[in-house]
């Protein structure tokens, strides 16, 4: 199910390029579903890949979806 859901957003990536706002992406595995914590510059640059993107995908894999848990960054450091 996850593969169908990386299929689909890496389309739509290939399509237009990383979604505006989008800093950094993880997914890990938990029980037996995962959990998918990314890192956006503001929840308003979210709203849109989450709507049009990410959450058909989701739907369409037939995966059960949690509200999505928005709390701010203080700190983001990359190499």
């Amino acid at each position: 199910m996850l593969d169908a859901v990386t299929v689909a957003v890496s389309t739509a990536m290939e399509r237009s390029g990383p979604p505006a706002g989008l800093m950094s992406h993880l997914v890990k595995p938990v029980g037996d579903g995962f959990v998918i914590s990314d890192v956006w510059r503001s929840a308003q640059d979210f709203d849109p890949f989450g709507a049009d993107v990410l959450q058909p995908a989701l739907a369409a894999a037939g995966l059960v979806v949690g509200d999505p848990v928005v709390s701010p960054v203080w700190s983001f450091a990359r190499p």
